[in-house]
């Protein structure tokens, strides 16, 4: 397995339907992963929830398969493997407006207006490249 664990995440204001976006976050992650809303203040003091889910490893797994195997082909080509963080976490985004309808679609590199933002921990041992790890979990997730 190449991953410890991952998480979603997404802000949502007042006007937002908070049901369909949580339904929507605990369906990418799987269905049995857990489910944390946390209601509070923005800075300007508007209402604001963030919708947080957080899986195991098998989760994780199963979460990434959901994205389309063309998507991960793409983000292969545009160079993305190679911008995993320091610490060997992929950080994805995905489009809210189509996730709610049920379609999972990476957010295009320019701004998109609202995300759900991802992160992925890759597991890897003392002396492996983080970018050998990363490319491998990409085949298995475009084949």
């Amino acid at each position: 397995m190449e991953l410890h664990g991952g998480s979603w995440r997404v802000h949502a204001s007042s006007v937002d339907d908070i049901s369909k976006i949580s339904d929507a976050i605990k369906w990418i992650s799987g269905g049995s992963s857990e489910i944390i809303e946390d209601r509070g203040k923005s800075s300007i003091g508007a209402r604001l929830t963030t919708i947080k889910s957080r899986m195991s490893r098998k989760s994780a797994l199963v979460s990434l398969k959901m994205i389309p195997k063309s998507s991960w082909v793409k983000m292969s080509e545009n160079g993305l493997i190679e911008k995993i963080d320091d610490e060997g976490v992929i950080h994805l985004r995905l489009d809210l407006s189509k996730l709610v309808v049920g379609e999972v679609e990476i957010a295009p590199s320019v701004f998109v207006k609202r995300v759900v933002k991802g992160k992925f921990k890759i597991a890897h041992f003392p002396g492996e490249e983080m970018n050998t790890v990363a490319k491998r979990l990409f085949g298995i997730l475009s084949e």
